[in-house]
């Protein structure tokens, strides 16, 4: 495994990656899906009805993916440890957009979905 005694580059490049990659993709997911889950006719919802049956279609080939790239050794690890930090915090700051609206269910639901 090669390092770099420049892996701050790499962090920087991994944090805009992250800042656009949620904004582009993971936030429009977490507004689509909390809609769902605010607008849902269900007086209890199941824990796992955060995402709809293409969500999980997405989320099992994204995890098998991965371990295949890092398994396979196709990828420089230096590149493969930027994308990992972008993938991430893209995904931690969708996770945080989650819980936020959960915890704050009322609020989400008055404020941003009726």
């Amino acid at each position: 495994m090669k390092s770099t005694d420049k892996y701050w580059i790499n962090m920087i490049i991994g944090l805009i990656g992250a800042y656009f990659f949620f904004k582009s993709v993971f936030y429009k997911m977490y507004k689509k899906h909390t809609r769902r889950i605010v607008n849902s006719q269900k007086e209890k919802l199941c824990i796992f009805s955060f995402f709809d049956t293409k969500g999980f279609i997405i989320m099992a080939f994204m995890i098998t993916a991965g371990i295949s790239l890092k398994r396979a050794d196709i990828i420089p690890s230096l590149y493969l440890g930027t994308f990992y930090i972008t993938l991430g915090i893209s995904l931690f700051s969708a996770a945080i957009s989650f819980a936020s609206a959960g915890i704050k269910y009322e609020n989400t639901k008055i404020k941003y979905f009726n």
